[in-house]
This record gives structure tokens, C-alpha cells and sequence, in this order.
């Protein structure tokens, strides 16, 4: 089965979401000031005319947010299109305490820019 383009999902959602290009701009600002990315007419354009692609996956991610659909859907791949919420599982409070315990070797500075990918990562989701 052939892998579906970025153009054909993006272009698939907006419809099942009776969503224009506008109303995506207008939902993604408060996300691309917290992530720091630069959403602008025109690229959204070339991304729904399929003329580009984001070259930046944090664009992809952004979108897929706003979208409310999985990163990998948005991207082409055959999976589920359905946005999935991280869940706990037995090993959380182990790892909780081990990174607790890492987290307080660190210096303020490395904990500082620890915490700053963490919040990254976790915007990602």
C-alpha cells in the first residue's frame, strides 16, 4: 500500500473538519508562539497544495495538534488517525524517583536546560 502524501492528509482533515486554511492559521498562533515556530500563509498554502512539505517536524507535530490527529497519520503513514494520550504504566514511579534523583546532581544551569527540553518534548506530544 502506497504511503499517502502530507498534501493528501492535510487536505483530508480539513474536510472531515470543514476547516479552511484561515481557521488553521487562526488556531495554531497561541501554539507557534509557545513552540517558537513561524506558520505563515503562504507555507500553509504550499503544504495544502502539496508544491512543499514542512522541513521542520515540528511543524508537522504543530499541525497534527491543531488538527487533532497522530503525527504519523498527518505524515502519510498507515496508521490510526486518532491523536493518542500518553498513559502511566507499572514502571512510572521508578522512573519518576531515578529521574528525580539525576535531576538533583545537576547544576541549576544543566537543570535549567534539562527542564527546557523536557517542556520541548512534551509540547511535541
Amino acid at each position: 500500500m502506497a504511503k499517502a502524501t502530507f498534501a493528501e492528509r492535510l487536505n483530508e482533515v480539513m474536510g472531515m473538519r470543514n476547516i479552511t486554511q484561515s481557521i488553521i492559521l487562526e488556531m495554531a498562533k497561541p501554539l507557534c508562539e509557545r513552540d517558537h515556530i513561524k506558520l505563515s500563509k503562504s507555507k500553509l498554502s504550499n503544504y495544502v497544495s502539496g508544491r512543499a512539505r514542512p522541513k521542520d517536524n515540528g511543524i508537522v507535530d504543530l499541525l497534527a495538534e491543531v488538527l487533532d490527529v497522530s503525527t504519523p497519520w498527518l505524515d502519510g503513514y498507515d496508521v490510526p488517525m486518532k491523536r493518542e494520550a500518553p498513559i502511566g504504566d507499572d514502571d512510572t514511579d521508578e522512573r519518576m524517583k531515578e529521574m528525580t534523583d539525576l535531576y538533583r546532581r545537576l547544576t541549576p544551569f544543566e537543570q535549567k536546560r534539562v527542564l527546557a527540553e523536557i517542556r520541548k518534548k512534551a509540547s511535541e506530544l
